[in-house]
């Protein structure tokens, strides 16, 4: 079984939003998304080819602050808040240069 795969019936999947991408996550600022109260999922995945922080709002990198506040993300790496019962806002920071992260949110 592959750990990509989603198994289950149809309706408990949810209505899929469709894929987006973040644009310009870079060091130079900080990338926010809001997720709403309400979903049953938002995956989102580093698909660059630069490792990119996430944390709140104010997410920081090793270069950008003296001290990292951020979680570190690979390229390909993937996270997912499920059931998300109260709205909160994410924030992506790369370390250097410029990446992207897609997103995609099911209800």
């Amino acid at each position: 079984m592959s750990s990509n795969t989603i198994y289950g019936p149809m309706d408990n999947i949810g209505k899929l939003r469709g894929v987006n991408i973040l644009t310009s996550v870079a060091s130079s600022g900080v990338t926010t998304y809001t997720l709403s109260a309400g979903k049953k999922g938002v995956m989102f995945q580093n698909s660059g080819t630069k490792p990119v922080f996430f944390g709140d709002a104010s997410v920081a990198t090793a270069t950008s602050a003296s001290t990292t506040t951020g979680i570190e993300l690979f390229p390909k790496d993937v996270i997912t808040f499920r059931n998300v019962t109260q709205d909160f806002v994410i924030g992506f920071r790369t370390a250097s240069g410029t990446t992207q992260v897609s997103v995609l949110e099911y209800d």
